[in-house]
């Protein structure tokens, strides 16, 4: 990612998903699950719950905030 070879936003999304299945939890939030009908993201790292830092690091790698993520799915799954 870093000498350009692949996209920001795509390295985020393949981290979470790694860092999901081998330690079980995502650092950016991009990948969510069916919690009481409605999307949310799997466990966080420690971090990752305060929604400032959450987004901070997503728009580091491009990404838009979780609030905003969410619109884009429908309201109930």
């Amino acid at each position: 990612m870093k000498t350009g070879q692949f996209d920001k936003a795509d390295y985020a999304l393949l981290t979470d998903r790694v860092n999901l299945a081998t330690v079980g939890t995502q650092y950016y939030g991009s990948q969510l699950s069916c919690q009481h009908n409605h999307y949310a993201p799997f466990s966080l790292d420690a971090k990752s719950s305060d929604p400032k830092v959450l987004d901070a690091r997503r728009a580091s790698m491009g990404l838009m905030s979780e609030a905003k993520y969410l619109t884009y799915l429908p309201p109930h799954c």
